[in-house]
């Protein structure tokens, strides 16, 4: 199926369709037409994921006639992705909806049909045992991976055949699909200078997202917040599911300005309205992932915020090139801010974009030793066709590789120049 055709079919939804949406699940459908057996979309919060992965398994399930499941971490993801697919009339029939830790997952769909596509949501954490369990029981013929962060803290390596990127954050912001965005730079991250910076100008912040890398930190936090006349509440992952929905609830309504919490609200997590937020010292995934919930576009909200200590390992600018950035100066008591020159930005953005479409080949000595490696390799997603193999690393079942040894490598690129400063 070529991209006309995909543009014709999303078309018919009430999606928006945009081109670089177009050319990723053309693209997907593409590798799975030529017998690749998973593919990782690797995209930014907001650029529309969850449609991505509803467009391409409604296709290849109007192809193939068969199930499909939607695994995910957090039960509000797999809410979502139902919703999402009625919202848009995307037409997916039957989905089994399953978190990642059921144990005795379903291998029909409600039709009765065999699942034989698969889609992972957040599938930076696919290497968790709980996954392994549900490809041995589902045993699908498509995997689709979802996620904005292609790499983990522990430097597991994801067992995709494909991974398929097209556009960045900071190209979505440039395009107008996401919000730009004002970062502040404060002196570090404790809880004194977190809550004197909010409470200095409560007005400017807006509704507030705030992370922190321990519990008492955000209980701290809150209390000192609500004891300043703040709105501000709690949520962690051990309080009941109905107490967490009513908090959000609360917060969408505008009942609540502060939601303080560790790591929560890292993922899945949608709310257009939030203005501001306050990003824990960490490096590049987490922090990504953290201000990734702040850059959707809102009505009446010209600016999206970002604060973050002058300590964090990964400054959000260096992903995407904020609007206007202001440091604190603790001296002076004041914001003093800088902006990028625009000559220089138009020339690394002329630069960026020469650099992806610049064509390389791979080094001889390179491919020759990729080829003697290959019939070594073993991939985690291997054709159903081929036996399991029942040794375990690191705890988890892997599958023999089939045919796949004969196959290229990773496949990518950044669709008309990505730019990462």
């Amino acid at each position: 199926m070529d991209e006309t055709q995909v543009r014709k079919r999303l078309a018919a939804t009430k999606a928006e369709v945009r081109d670089y949406q177009v050319r990723l699940v053309t693209k997907s459908l593409e590798h799975f037409d030529n017998g690749i057996k998973s593919v990782m979309i690797n995209a930014p919060t907001g650029s529309g994921k969850t449609l991505l992965a509803l467009a391409t398994s409604r296709l290849l399930q109007q192809q193939h006639n068969v199930g499909v499941a939607w695994v995910a971490m957090r039960r509000n993801l797999l809410k979502q992705a139902a919703a999402e697919n009625e919202r848009l009339g995307i037409g997916l029939e039957h989905c089994q909806y399953i978190s990642m830790f059921d144990k005795n997952p379903p291998s029909h769909d409600h039709a009765g049909r065999p699942i034989k596509i698969l889609i992972a949501d957040e599938a930076h954490h696919d290497p968790v045992g709980s996954m392994a369990n549900i490809y041995n029981i589902v045993r699908p013929q498509y995997i689709l991976g979802l996620t904005a962060t292609v790499f983990r803290s522990d430097r597991v390596k994801l067992s995709f055949d494909k991974v398929i990127r097209d556009i960045g954050i900071h190209q979505l912001i440039q395009s107008g699909f996401l919000s730009t965005y004002h970062q502040y730079t404060i002196e570090d991250w404790t809880v004194d200078t977190v809550v004197e910076t909010f409470l200095r100008e409560p007005e400017r912040w807006g509704k507030t997202a705030i992370y922190w890398h321990k519990r008492e930190s955000a209980i701290e936090c809150c209390e000192r917040l609500t004891a300043a006349g703040i709105k501000a509440d709690t949520i962690f992952g051990n309080q009941p599911a109905s107490e967490r929905e009513a908090k959000l609830e609360a917060f969408d309504k505008g009942e609540i300005q502060v939601l303080v919490n560790m790591m929560l609200l890292t993922e899945g997590w949608d709310c257009p309205s939030l203005k501001t937020v306050f990003c824990r010292d960490s490096i590049k995934g987490p922090t990504m992932q953290i201000c990734g919930r702040v850059f959707r576009k809102y009505p009446g909200i010209d600016q999206k915020q970002v604060v973050q200590s002058k300590l964090t390992h990964w400054p959000i600018h260096r992903t995407a090139t904020p609007a206007l950035a202001s440091v604190w100066m603790q001296d002076e008591k004041e914001w003093r801010s800088y902006a990028q020159s625009e000559e220089i930005e138009l020339v690394s953005r002329r630069a960026c974009i020469t650099l992806a479409h610049t064509q390389t080949k791979m080094p001889e000595y390179i491919l020759k030793k990729q080829k003697e490696a290959r019939p070594q390799q073993r991939r985690r997603h291997a054709p159903n066709m081929g036996g399991i193999d029942n040794s375990t690393e690191s705890g988890l079942a892997r599958r023999n590789d089939g045919d796949f040894s004969a196959r290229e490598g990773w496949v990518g690129g950044f669709g008309g120049g990505a730019i990462i400063h």
